[in-house]
């Protein structure tokens, strides 16, 4: 039987005799996917990376897109928020919102009523997801770096 999941395995040496059906970060050689690789074949198990679904034209076909960016940033702003208020605290269950705006005003609102003071770094802020968390962010209220900041870290 598979095991079924989003992200990568816990750091090991240890082979893995069985089937995983998994974001494994493997697919454009990221860091340690050699050794990732290794532990399966040396484990005799078999990885099904959905990285490397793709269509006929070569496109993948499984990725996060704007709206997992776009939700993502939502959540990592609740727990900061949540942390922020008491001491360290952890974000608990999270559950559905009505809409977009019911979820920005919340995260809005989580933040003291805007987000400003509050920093976010956004790695690949170009990409899929990033562009969705940028969004976020934007319409929380998150100040923008100023042109002076970007030319430093372009």
């Amino acid at each position: 039987m598979p095991i079924i999941g989003l992200k990568e395995l816990p750091e090991s040496d240890d082979p893995i005799a069985h089937t995983h059906i998994q974001f494994a970060h493997c697919y454009k050689r990221q860091a340690g996917w050699s050794k990732v690789l290794s532990r399966f074949h040396r484990g005799g198990g078999s990885l099904y990376d959905l990285e490397f679904l793709t269509d006929a034209s070569g496109r993948r076909v499984a990725a996060f897109g704007f709206h997992a960016g776009f939700a993502g940033a939502a959540a990592g702003a609740l727990a900061y928020a949540v942390q922020k208020k008491n001491d360290g605290a952890r974000l608990g269950k999270l559950e559905p919102y009505e809409n977009e705006d019911a979820m920005i005003m919340s995260v809005r609102e989580a933040l003291g009523g805007s987000g400003k003071g509050v920093k976010a770094l956004v790695i690949g802020a170009l990409g899929r997801c990033g562009r969705g968390a940028v969004d976020l962010f934007r319409k929380i209220g998150l100040d923008e770096l100023s042109d002076y900041m970007r030319t430093l870290i372009q």
